[in-house]
């Protein structure tokens, strides 16, 4: 008598599969398999650079029930595999959505696309960023002028060669309030005011005079 050959599909097979699946977790008590859980992303490391000098803005979450990411366009890049890792630029400017409560400093930092579309910044630390006092210090809770610094990898310190004007605000309690020159380092926060503004982390005790850390 010959023998019988079934020829199953690819659909016949994975129902077979998960007969016997129940089967054996009913005999012998074996945990089910979990299926796996879909990614929302898609593969591929990127990295993005907001074209803005503010960056982007954080999200906004005051008084809604519905929070508004905040979100700026960005040049993308793709860390190369091929030797030494370098950051190669995509030729992409996309609209980059920031999902943190704080504003991400223009600066390099991980997104992921979505596979429903979009780009979303991937989590970043707290950015400080170097300040110099452009006048005396008023005291606390009052917003002040400063200029913001740009990190020198080579002398290790803060420069100043943007002479615009930021807004700044200092909140703690008990120190000495420096005069025109004094630096030190600052968080960006949202506003409401000035779209975001530097909060003090840490202040010289007094000024070493207009001249120094580069400014200018």
């Amino acid at each position: 008598m010959a023998a019988k050959v079934y020829v199953l599909s690819e659909a016949d097979r994975d129902i077979i599969a998960k007969m016997v699946q129940e089967y054996l977790t009913r005999r012998i008590g074996l945990p089910t398999v979990p299926a796996p859980v879909d990614d929302y992303r898609t593969h591929g490391a990127f990295v993005a650079y907001p074209d803005d000098a503010d960056g982007i803005s954080a999200m906004d979450t005051t008084g809604t029930a519905d929070p508004t990411p905040g979100s700026g366009t960005c040049t993308l890049y793709q860390l190369s595999g091929a030797g030494t890792p370098t950051l190669v630029q995509v030729g992409e400017k996309e609209t980059v959505y920031n999902l943190q409560d704080s504003v991400i400093p223009q600066s390099y930092f991980p997104v992921h696309k979505l596979k429903t579309g979009g780009w979303v910044a991937g989590a970043t630390g707290v950015g400080l960023v170097g300040i110099f006092l452009a006048e005396d210090h008023p005291g606390r809770g009052i917003v002040f002028d400063v200029y913001a610094g740009t990190w020198n990898s080579t002398t290790h310190d803060w420069d100043y060669p943007d002479a615009t004007l930021k807004p700044c605000i200092d909140l703690r309690y008990g120190v000495p309030y420096p005069t025109q020159g004094a630096t030190g380092e600052a968080i960006w926060r949202a506003s409401d005011t000035y779209g975001r503004i530097l909060v003090v982390v840490d202040l010289d005790c007094e000024s070493a005079g207009t001249g120094t850390s580069g400014l200018g």
